[in-house]
């Protein structure tokens, strides 16, 4: 956890069993592979993006899960330090992520409105799906 302090209670935050909408995937417990999930609203209210590795006992047949190890991102801070939204004013961004595995599709930024006017886009992708990012002018 980086910064540690101010951020002390984060540290061994279980997410499987967080209630409501935007809760962690139940495939927490059995993936085999790495995946992102999120955004997922933590209870002093930082929206965070979780990044889930699990951990594997190869040895065995089949292979198993004996642990995991999960980065949470300040999805806000994140965006920021990268220029969205942008500081000058002058471009409205909206950020898509799918998630291949489930077929799913969450906003990670933006409104959804930014879709009315043909915005430009550009895609980054990860091997457990991508990001959209879409921008356009401030009118």
């Amino acid at each position: 956890m980086y910064p540690v302090e101010g951020n002390r209670a984060r540290i061994g935050r279980d997410l499987r069993d967080k209630p409501g909408p935007t809760s962690a995937p139940p495939r927490l417990r059995s993936q085999l592979g790495a995946f992102m999930y999120g955004p997922v609203k933590l209870e002093d209210g930082t929206s965070v993006l979780g990044l889930h590795l699990p951990l594997l006992k190869l040895d065995n047949d089949p292979v198993s899960v004996v642990g995991a190890l999960s980065v949470l991102l300040d999805s806000e801070a994140m965006f920021r330090l990268s220029g969205i939204p942008d500081p000058a004013g002058e471009t409205e961004y909206l950020v898509l992520f799918e998630n291949g595995a489930e077929g799913t599709q969450n906003i990670l930024h933006g409104s959804i409105g930014v879709m009315e006017d043909s915005p430009v886009s550009s895609e980054i992708s990860f091997p457990y799906g991508h990001w959209t990012i879409f921008a356009r002018p401030y009118d």
